[in-house]
């Protein structure tokens, strides 16, 4: 019984994902962002609470921490078939549409003209805080994994702390160390051995 349970949950779990990338993904068709993206106003509960929670970073950083990332990423073209390293120019006429202010009106969101927003630096972040959200309520124990963001839900049965071992960039098969995590706590590692190409001779 229990064994079926969890299988249930995990597919719950797996449909939720599924549904959030369809909601906040810019590169799946219909999503909220890429309705945003074509010059729409979206209505979004989910999207424009996230957003909401983030523009005030946005604006302590003076715009360096950026949700209009899209056309700097398009012109970078890191995960194409033929990315190129852009000049000064392009890369300073880019900025300039990644600096502009979103709109939140409720749950409705308007983005500036020629903008297109990205949530690739907290769409795994934010997945975790909502299937967290769903394991909690269903008393499910386990460590909750969305790519390179975990999250610890619940306490393993012997009362130790959860093991998450953080792979070397340099070489997959060995770990650079080993983080411990309690109930609630979250860890999301980022390295350059993800997504790069190489040109030059530079990485």
């Amino acid at each position: 019984m229990q064994t079926a349970v969890a299988m249930l949950l995990a597919f719950r779990i797996g449909n939720d994902r599924t549904a959030l990338e369809n909601q906040l993904s810019w590169n799946v068709e219909g999503s909220a962002v890429a309705r945003l993206n074509q010059g729409e106003r979206v209505e979004n509960a989910l999207l424009a609470g996230a957003v909401g929670k983030l523009l005030p970073i946005c604006e302590a950083t003076g715009g360096e921490y950026s949700l209009l990332m899209r056309p700097l990423c398009e012109l970078w073209d890191v995960t194409g078939e033929e990315p190129v390293v852009p000049d000064q120019k392009e890369i300073a006429e880019r900025l300039l549409l990644c600096k502009g202010r979103i709109e939140v009106d409720g749950d409705d969101i308007i983005l500036p003209d020629g903008s297109k927003m990205d949530l690739g630096s907290v769409g795994k972040g934010l997945a975790c805080d909502v299937l967290y959200d769903i394991m909690l309520k269903k008393g499910a124990v386990g460590v909750l994994s969305v790519g390179g963001s975990i999250v610890a839900c619940g306490e393993k049965p012997s009362g130790e702390r959860w093991k998450v071992a953080v792979a070397d960039p340099d070489d997959r098969n060995r770990t650079k160390g080993i983080l411990s995590l309690s109930q609630g706590e979250f860890v999301s590692t980022s390295g350059n051995s993800e997504r790069y190409f190489e040109a030059d001779g530079k990485r």
